[in-house]
């Protein structure tokens, strides 16, 4: 279990990835999106 405010960041293999808690919920107050910033890329869950 991971327990954040507004985000966490990790360095993982090189990679910096970014935890971010969304402002506007989708379904519950958890929402968040992953931000892989070497990749450029966001995993979203099922918020978009």
């Amino acid at each position: 279990m991971l327990t954040f405010e507004d985000s966490v960041t990790f360095h993982w293999n090189g990679e910096q990835i970014d935890v971010i808690h969304t402002s506007n919920p989708s379904h519950t107050d958890g929402d968040t999106v992953i931000f892989f910033r070497d990749a450029n890329a966001i995993h979203t869950g099922d918020s978009m």
